[in-house]
């Protein structure tokens, strides 16, 4: 729902936030309370709500609200390139995160550890434990927000699922790392970070 609203090249209605959010009225009533409450989002004479700086609302007041350091539920140091890990965490239903996504949109971002969302990390720690022993760390996320729409093929690599760019950037910034992904909040919301 905030990804519709923030995203939006117009103002919206509650209705159409709801609607389109795939959410219920009263949840999109609580974001947009939430917002205006705390000067993110203002509402127009039409009836119609407009995100103030959605860039600003991503990068700088979520992160408070949410720390991926509580999601984080295993780093392991494993063997190989970080190409070989990521398709093995993704052949074993892990979704790439973080850093790890954002080097596949950004031209000059090189990520230095692989970091994966698991709808069952345990599981997955325990598939890389006879790997350890080597210098990549591997950074095993449980889902905290749901991935629904969250995850797309990584460019030139369709076998690869890694978050969108809307929650790579949101990821990052609950990470403490957006400066990282500044080319991303250009593309997003034509925030230019200096």
């Amino acid at each position: 729902m905030l990804r519709v609203f923030s995203t939006a090249a117009s103002p919206m209605l509650q209705s159409e936030i709801a609607g389109q959010g795939h959410a219920s009225p009263a949840q999109a009533s609580r974001l947009i309370r939430w917002l205006i409450a705390h000067g993110h989002a203002e509402r127009q004479p039409d009836g119609r709500y407009r995100i103030r700086g959605a860039a600003g609302l991503v990068a700088s007041a979520l992160p408070y609200q949410r720390s991926m350091s509580d999601s984080l539920r295993a780093v392991i140091r494993v063997r190989g390139t970080p190409e070989e890990v990521a398709a093995r965490a993704c052949a074993a239903s892990g979704v790439l995160c973080l850093e790890t996504a954002l080097g596949y949109y950004s031209r000059f971002f090189r990520p230095d550890r692989v970091a994966v969302y698991h709808a069952r990390p345990a599981e997955l720690a325990e598939t890389f434990r006879s790997e350890e022993g080597g210098l990549l760390p591997l950074a095993i996320y449980g889902v905290d927000l749901p991935l629904d729409g969250d995850e797309v093929a990584a460019p030139e690599r369709p076998d690869l699922r890694i978050t969108d760019r809307f929650r790579t950037v949101l990821d990052m910034a609950c990470d403490g790392k957006v400066y990282a992904a500044k080319e991303v909040l250009e593309e997003l919301w034509g925030a230019v970070i200096g």
